[in-house]
């Protein structure tokens, strides 16, 4: 009877939803430390995958649609305290952090603690720092990294995209950008989120006098594809 077609049907039908659900469900399902950020004396915690009408209520602020996207009013922002959180499918999906932000707050956006840059006292994330600076947080990072157990993706020019244990980062310094994007894979020990095939997404932008600009932190779970943008 255990290996009768339909019981089997109904086990993988049963297994593929809870996937689903997993993945795509409300916010407590994705585990993460938060964001904190102050609102007056108060403390106020922001997760990936929040729903902006929570998030709206937590911060008393209002969201704004992002009308260069298609379709309409899938994206919206807010503004709020140094940060700005982009929402895609009215969950949160990407966590801004501008020059303006309070960075002697830890930043620590990711549940996986290893997605988040290390906390260090020689040399602290601070605004308008430079990318010598900020390399030094990198290898410092790509240190804690390998000692989880992650391997650097390398190749030739860009680095590849990064598989499981496995993360890459390089700066770029273009003509009209500079930046250095850094990248994730997922981790076995987190089963929750590389079932969900989870990549950490970290793009640090420079102004091109080579003063740190913003960070931003991106959770793949709650992104989309990019459809179309007016000129």
């Amino acid at each position: 009877m255990k290996n009768h077609p339909l019981l089997i049907a109904a086990t993988f039908i049963c297994s593929m939803v809870l996937s689903f659900a997993f993945c795509f469900g409300e916010e407590k399902t994705i585990p993460s430390l938060g964001q904190t950020i102050l609102k007056g004396e108060k403390s106020v915690v922001l997760r990936f995958g929040i729903h902006v009408d929570k998030a709206e209520r937590l911060l008393g602020a209002k969201s704004v649609p992002v009308s260069w996207y298609k379709p309409e009013g899938i994206v919206k922002e807010i503004v709020y305290a140094g940060l700005k959180l982009h929402f895609e499918r009215e969950k949160l999906e990407t966590i801004t952090y501008l020059d303006d932000f309070n960075f002697s707050l830890q930043i620590s956006p990711f549940g996986d603690t290893v997605f988040n840059p290390p906390a260090l006292r020689d040399h602290p994330l601070k605004s308008r720092m430079t990318v010598e600076e900020f390399l030094a947080v990198a290898k410092a990072w790509k240190a804690s990294l390998t000692e989880a157990g992650y391997t650097e993706a390398t190749g030739p020019g860009q680095p590849k995209n990064p598989g499981p244990m496995q993360f890459s980062g390089q700066y770029n310094a273009l003509r009209a950008r500079h930046y250095y994007y850094f990248e994730i894979g997922p981790s076995p020990k987190s089963p929750d989120e590389s079932r969900c095939k989870k990549l950490a997404i970290w793009s640090i932008e420079f102004t091109l006098d080579d003063k740190l600009e913003s960070l931003s932190a991106v959770d793949t779970i709650y992104s989309v594809p990019f459809v179309f943008q007016k000129k």
